[in-house]
């Protein structure tokens, strides 16, 4: 038997995708997998400027009667993490920040560097900006100077049933 389910092909894609695109453009330490709330307060500081992803809510699988494949859709949280630059718009800096994520899943939206061994990636999409997310309260909590936003994506998958 094959193959069915892909969760860590697609969770390494996706920081590897965010890590090329966005490395320079908002000064990435690195990218993560898992949440924050696991890591000492010490290590959040050095990681940032960061971005951790990590599944959330429940993969849905789907039998497609004909031909007999499955559909499965993943739920991927992924959260910036940024030490706040005074000298600008803290308002602002947060929507360029965001807008620069969600154009990286759609300009990745088919995780063409994910090969999946009987299974094709049909779009990564993202489907909601939150910015001021929890993990924004959270970070704040240990260090006034940094900042959270937070996008919810979903990725599609078609692998063979058989």
């Amino acid at each position: 038997m094959g193959q069915r389910l892909f969760a860590n092909e697609l969770l390494q894609g996706i920081l590897d995708a965010f890590e090329a695109a966005l490395k320079t453009p908002l000064n990435l330490q690195g990218t993560y997998r898992g949440t924050l709330h696991w890591l000492p307060p010490t290590a959040i500081r050095s990681m940032v400027n960061g971005i951790w992803v990590e599944l959330v809510e429940n993969t849905d699988i789907k039998v497609v009667a004909f031909p007999k494949e499955l559909q499965t859709t993943y739920r991927v949280r992924c959260v910036f993490v940024r030490l706040l630059d005074v000298s600008n718009n803290i308002s602002a800096q947060r929507i360029v920040d965001g807008e620069k994520m969600v154009e990286a899943v759609f300009d990745n939206y088919l995780l063409s560097s994910v090969a999946l061994t009987g299974g094709q990636v049909l779009w990564w999409l993202p489907r909601q900006v939150e910015w001021y997310p929890p993990e924004d309260e959270f970070v704040q909590a240990l260090s006034a100077d940094l900042t959270a936003i937070a996008c919810n994506t979903e990725i599609e998958v078609r692998t063979n049933f058989r």
